[in-house]
Formats: C-alpha cells, structure tokens, sequence
C-alpha cells in the first residue's frame, strides 16, 4: 500500500512541478523489487479471509455499511507482516482501526517481494 501511496504522491508533485518556470529534474529511483509481494490465491482470498475472520458487532441499524480503514505495513523476507500502523481511520470508531490491526496481525504469510530472484522486504 505505500507503493500507491508514494505513486500518487509524485503524481501529485509532478503537476505542481510542471506549473512551475524553473521545474525541479525528476529523479527516478531503481524500485526495491522486481516482483512486488502477494497474497497467496491474490486479492479474493485477502477479502474472503477479511469476511470470514472479522469479530465486529454491527449496531442496529448499521446494516449492509462499507467502511475503509487505510493501513500501511510491511512483508518480511519470510512472508510475515510487520511495523503495521493505521494511516486513516474512521473518526469517532477507533474499534474499526483495532479491528483492522487485528485482522492483519492474524493475516497467513504472504509471498514476499523478490529482487533478481532473491527475497527482499
């Protein structure tokens, strides 16, 4: 997820550099991997994990509701999640921050990135 983030960060800054007279030259970085890491069985078995193992009680009248919690983490050479932290949670429902931290700290071990072959974080 910080890969998107940081994507649509330069995005973002790209603009207001093209805007300006005296644009700063863009500097390109090697990316850190050249296979990123996955959930093993892809992002349909991440969402049906996610359905079958959340514990929330949903008050009444709270029925069908979506909420997002956006989370930031990073996968470990052997495939564990590691340094979770919330990015943006729902004011005023600090339980569906907890419950996110929660369902990524019993996540399976997912495939970790690899560069040439070898497995990186």
């Amino acid at each position: 997820m910080r890969f998107v983030i940081l994507i649509v960060y330069l995005f973002l800054s790209e603009l207001s550099f093209s805007q300006e007279d005296n644009a700063l030259p863009y500097v390109t970085q090697e990316p850190r991997w050249d296979t990123p890491a996955y959930f093993p069985g892809g992002s349909d078995s991440l969402l049906k994990f996610f359905r079958l193992n959340t514990n929330l009680k949903l008050s009444s009248g709270s029925k069908n509701k979506t909420a997002y919690v956006l989370t930031a983490f990073t996968i470990s050479r052997n495939g564990e999640i590691k340094n979770i932290r919330i990015v943006n949670g729902i004011p005023g429902q600090p339980e569906l921050a907890g419950e996110a931290m929660r369902l990524l700290q019993i996540c399976p071990l997912w495939v970790p990135a690899r560069k040439k072959k070898k497995r990186v974080e």
